[in-house]
């Protein structure tokens, strides 16, 4: 790190940010930057959208505005995609930079990186800890002269992907790497105080040269709503309410439907989901819908990112390969599908709405409705009716056995063991309360310090759904309504935001910042404005009972049903473009109308020769298209797995006669077999 020959006062580094990125830095970004250039270590919790990312680049520049051209800092991101995003803004600027990653690092980019060309680098923790040409760099003195600092983007990532991403557990070798004096910063908008201790850890801070700035991450322009799931998880019926949002007789010229991200923790559920939507959508809407995960392929991703960032695309079915940092000014609402894995995931997705100037957003969370008090208050009823029931039956044996004999039989002892007739309700809930009540605000601030991240009920056991943990963070936020608190209470505790220095309007600007104004929420939370938030909701209306399809064996595939599958494919593909349009065919496969689950199905139902009509093609896959394409498909099966011959009415298989089980002779059975003895003897 040079050593700066410049007294940078607020003024001169707020002149510096106008001067190169148009942008008047606030208070708390001045605050990062000047202990930064200092030499500190900094941890830094901000809100998102606080512009963080500005912060990132300032101590670079200010040391090639003293002359150190060849000056550069590190910047560790979580996303490849969000490193893109920052080099093309960097490079929007005028700044040297590049986003290194597994797709592009190379001799020739590591020799370039040697030797200057720039001023910015950013890098994936895998390919900064792991690969030898950055070993290499980071061991010559000449080349960590320049460093300026490492800045670690979204760091409560860490503590959270450390577990699975174990180059993130590494990173703290750096400080054994590099000369001491480069300063570490780390920024995040989720600090609970588990994941601040463990960061200190991890990157051994310096006791003596750290400052930690922080503010209220709360967003007062993000109204929040939680709504238990009424239909089944893997119908997606609970979406239906975006329907609303895409009438069938929309024009141009009419109102846009609103920009939106739903997150999801699984892959597989987010595909699932954009395709049950877009199935629901006119043909106009249906290419406006995508879904975007880390396992696409790298060009998928770019050209998604663009399409959302300009509206081509208006609904993206995502998880964390389309969250943290990703900076898109309009985007309406965000929705969590079912429960994250913690309080901090979930605000970070809620971070993503609402981003441009002066817009409001909404977040909405769908949970099961396991994870709610209604739902845990009906299961403890129904348990406590069964202990009532099995201490009478219990009492009625334990009579009737004295009746009987004089000694207890084993039977009984045991029941009298396991029933325990004063068993109180386990873990009751914890009592409303107000905002002055401190000492339980103090109480529920250390429950959620000693829960932490490494607790087992936060790990969802394989094949099973996640569990909200009783008197966690987030079951305080889900179950707010029952127990009449505003939704912001307890996310508040949480992440400390009660203690966050938050008086900044002044010490921003003597007139007062509109940025550092602390805002209240025109619409809150559907708790406190419940009629606010209608049109997010669906009724759930109870579906008549359906004809049961027929257990069908899964065999393994023979030739004969391998070519059928083979034609099926080309049959799905013509059928695909007759329906939809080839763009629509590009953004989601031929699957847009047949999944993968429906065409097995039709092999083995074929192979069981359960299809003779469209009606059981219908009874037997519920493929939405079997009205209008089915009797094509059944031409295709039928080529290669006939039909049997419908049986001829009035000729069915005629019922075998009964045979008596003494005589095994036909016409009577067992019980007529002594009237017929006597018959004989008497006749004899």
């Amino acid at each position: 790190m040079s050593v700066s020959t410049t007294e940078w006062t607020f003024e001169k580094i707020r002149a510096l940010g106008l001067r190169v990125f148009k942008r008047r830095l606030c208070y708390p970004q001045l605050q990062i930057i000047q202990n930064i250039q200092k030499g500190l270590d900094v941890i830094a919790c901000l809100p998102t959208g606080a512009g963080k990312t500005l912060t990132f680049w300032m101590p670079v520049l200010m040391a090639i505005e003293e002359g150190s051209k060849d000056a550069m800092t590190f910047v560790i991101t979580p996303l490849n995609l969000l490193g893109k995003q920052n080099e093309q803004q960097l490079k929007a600027a005028n700044i040297s930079a590049i986003s290194i990653s597994a797709a592009n690092v190379s001799d020739v980019v590591l020799k370039d990186v040697a030797s200057g060309v720039y001023n910015v680098i950013i890098v994936n923790p895998e390919i900064l800890m792991s690969h030898p040409g950055f070993d290499k760099l980071l061991s010559d003195p000449k080349f960590t002269s320049r460093i300026q600092n490492i800045t670690f983007d979204e760091g409560h990532c860490i503590s959270q992907w450390g577990k699975f991403r174990k180059d993130y557990r590494q990173v703290g070798s750096l400080r054994f790497k590099i000369p001491e004096s480069i300063p570490f910063y780390v920024a995040t908008a989720t600090l609970p105080h588990d994941i601040l201790s463990d960061i200190k850890m991890t990157l051994r801070f310096r006791r003596d040269k750290t400052v930690c700035i922080r503010r209220s991450n709360d967003r007062p322009d993000i109204q929040l709503m939680v709504r238990p799931l009424v239909y089944p998880i893997n119908s997606f019926k609970d979406l239906d309410f975006l329907l609303d949002f895409f009438p069938k007789d929309w024009k141009p010229g009419d109102q846009a439907p609103p920009k939106f991200l739903i997150f999801f923790d699984d892959t597989k559920e987010a595909e699932r989901a954009c395709r049950y939507l877009s199935a629901r959508l006119a043909d106009r809407f249906k290419d406006k819908v995508a879904y975007f995960h880390s396992t696409m392929s790298d060009v998928y991703r770019d050209d998604h990112y663009r399409l959302f960032f300009n509206s081509l695309v208006i609904g993206m079915f995502c998880t964390d390969a389309f969250g943290m940092g990703m900076d898109i000014p309009d985007i309406d609402f965000v929705i969590q599908w079912r429960a994250p894995r913690d309080m901090c995931t979930l605000w970070q997705r809620f971070g993503r709405v609402a981003r441009g100037k002066d817009r409001t957003g909404v977040a909405i969370f769908l949970v099961d409705k396991k994870d709610t008090d209604e739902a845990r208050h009906l299961k403890e009823q129904k348990l406590n009716e069964k202990k009532k029931k099995d201490v009478k039956a219990g009492a009625k044996r334990k009579a009737a056995e004295h009746d009987h004999s004089s000694s207890p039989s084993k039977r009984a002892a045991l029941a009298d063991r396991t029933i325990n007739t004063n068993n109180q309700p386990n873990n009751p809930q914890p009592p409303c309360i107000d905002e002055s009540d401190a000492v339980l605000i103090a109480e529920h601030t250390e429950m959620y310090r000693r829960q932490g991240l490494d607790n087992p009920q936060n790990k969802p056991i394989r094949g099973q759904s996640r569990t909200v943990q009783l008197g966690s963070a987030l079951d305080d936020f889900i179950n707010s309504k029952t127990r009449n608190e505003c939704r912001r209470k307890w996310p508040n505790v949480y992440f400390l935001n009660n203690d966050a220095h938050q008086n900044d309007r002044f010490l921003c600007d003597s007139q007062g910042c509109a940025r550092c104004k602390l805002l209240q929420p025109t619409v809150c939370c559907d708790v406190c404005h419940p009629g606010e938030f209608t049109q997010y909701s669906v009724e759930f209306v109870k579906t008549p009972k359906a004809t049961a399809r027929s257990s069908v064996k899964t065999l393994p595939m023979d030739d004969h049903a391998k070519d059928l599958k083979r034609a099926l494919y080309v049959w799905r593909k013509d059928i695909a473009l007759k329906i939809h349009s080839p763009g629509i065919i590009r953004a989601h496969g031929n699957k847009i109308v047949m999944t993968e689950d429906i065409l097995n199905r039709i092999i083995d139902c074929a192979r069981a020769k359960k299809l003779p009509s469209v009606e059981a093609l219908k009874l037997e896959t519920s493929w939405r298209y079997a009205e209008e394409h089915g009797a094509s498909l059944l031409a295709i099966v039928g080529r290669f797995y006939p039909p049997e011959s419908a049986v001829e009415e009035g000729k069915g298989r005629k019922r075998a006669q009964g045979r008596c089980s003494q005589c095994d002779q036909v016409g009577h059975i067992s019980e007529l077999q002594p009237q017929l003895s006597q018959t004989r003897s008497g006749s004899g």
